[in-house]
């Protein structure tokens, strides 16, 4: 019992500077989820004195909870975190892909990626994209979305967005390709930048099975969340220890 209460009081004054701010994020994750009548913890954060470690470890454990309970929700969500584009204001440049399948290489920053969106402009058909390894048509298939299916048409100003099934983790630096197919349906045009003939995306390339002189599409690659930050990521290393003390001590 005094091993723990040594162990309350430090933790304490480690969460002194961060419990305000951890509970204000934990409340906007709780309220930003699709579950109806939801009562989560209701904490007023007006001083240090008032956040004990037996309340951190309450509040993070529904967070978990709630953060496993929220994989499936992630589809109905927009990039976030953009890692690369290739985007305009007002595209009104399109190339016709018809039905044929074309694709888009590039090169991430970040370590996993989970959405895609393209500048495609069609009737109502029904695609889908695949996640490739290296530059190309024909690398191995990494991941891929659930089809997309318009039911009227849609603008090139417009992108689509695919979810994918599951996030895919990649190595940055180097290239892989989003990978275009249609499934059924119409026709279909790409956006592509106003500027004809300017690479305007230098960690890739756009690919067609047709000759053009087209250089790249009008892409984003992402996640739906918001990439933690340093301190963030450290808060949540002090966390787990705090997990791990207070079991310990059962």
């Amino acid at each position: 019992m005094e091993q723990f209460s040594l162990n309350e009081a430090i933790l304490n004054r480690a969460f002194t500077s961060c419990s305000a701010r951890l509970a204000c994020h934990i409340k906007h994750f709780f309220r930003s989820l699709p579950i109806c009548d939801f009562n989560y913890p209701s904490i007023e954060v007006v001083s240090e004195n008032n956040f004990s470690v037996s309340t951190m470890l309450k509040w993070l454990s529904l967070w978990l909870i709630l953060i496993s309970l929220n994989v499936e929700t992630i589809s109905a969500a927009p990039i976030l975190t953009i890692d690369q584009q290739n985007t305009e204001l007002d595209p009104t440049m399109v190339i016709g892909v018809g039905t044929l399948t074309f694709g888009q290489s590039f090169t991430p920053t970040l370590s996993r990626i989970d959405a895609v969106e393209v500048a495609l402009k069609s009737g109502p058909s029904t695609w889908k994209i695949e996640i490739l390894e290296g530059s190309g048509l024909n690398g191995d298939i990494l991941a891929f979305s659930s089809p997309v299916t318009f039911t009227r048409p849609i603008p090139v100003s417009d992108p689509v967005h695919f979810d994918l099934v599951t996030h895919i983790s990649v190595t940055p630096g180097n290239q892989y390709t989003v990978r275009l197919s249609n499934v059924s349906g119409g026709a279909a045009a790409v956006g592509i930048p106003n500027s004809s003939g300017i690479d305007s995306y230098l960690g890739g390339s756009a690919f067609f099975p047709f000759s053009t002189g087209v250089t790249d599409i009008l892409f984003s690659v992402g996640l739906h969340t918001a990439v933690p930050e340093p301190s963030t990521l450290l808060l949540g290393v002090m966390l787990s220890f705090g997990l791990l003390t207070v079991r310990i001590r059962k």
